[in-house]
C-alpha cells in the first residue's frame, strides 16, 4: 500500500465515494485524483473497444449493464460490475 493517502477531489454535483468503496481500489500506488482518472480512462477505453467489436443482443439488460461496468472499471475497482450497497440518492431519501 502507498504511504501517501488517497486524496479525491469531487467536482460540484459529483457523488463522493465512502471509505468502503475507496477500500476497493485495486492499485495501491494511486494517491491523487489525476492518477485515478488516468487509470479509469484507460480501462474505459478498453471497454469501449470491446463494446464496439461485437453485437450485443440486449444492451438494456441487467447482465449487459453489469458486464459493461465491470469491463469499464475492473482493473481499478474490486466492486466493478456489482450493485452499490450504500444509498447514493443525494437529497432524496
Amino acid at each position: 500500500m502507498s504511504d501517501k493517502p488517497l486524496v479525491l477531489e469531487y467536482p460540484p454535483g459529483a457523488t463522493p465515494l465512502d471509505s468502503n468503496e475507496t477500500a476497493g481500489l485495486r492499485i495501491d500506488y494511486i494517491s491523487t485524483q489525476a492518477e485515478l482518472n488516468q487509470l479509469e480512462q484507460e480501462n474505459i477505453l478498453e471497454a469501449t473497444s470491446w463494446a464496439a467489436r461485437r453485437k450485443h443482443s440486449n444492451v438494456l439488460s441487467d447482465n449487459f449493464v453489469r458486464d459493461l461496468h465491470h469491463r469499464m472499471f475492473n482493473r481499478v475497482w474490486r466492486w466493478a460490475g456489482k450493485f452499490r450497497l450504500t444509498d447514493k440518492s443525494i437529497g432524496v431519501p
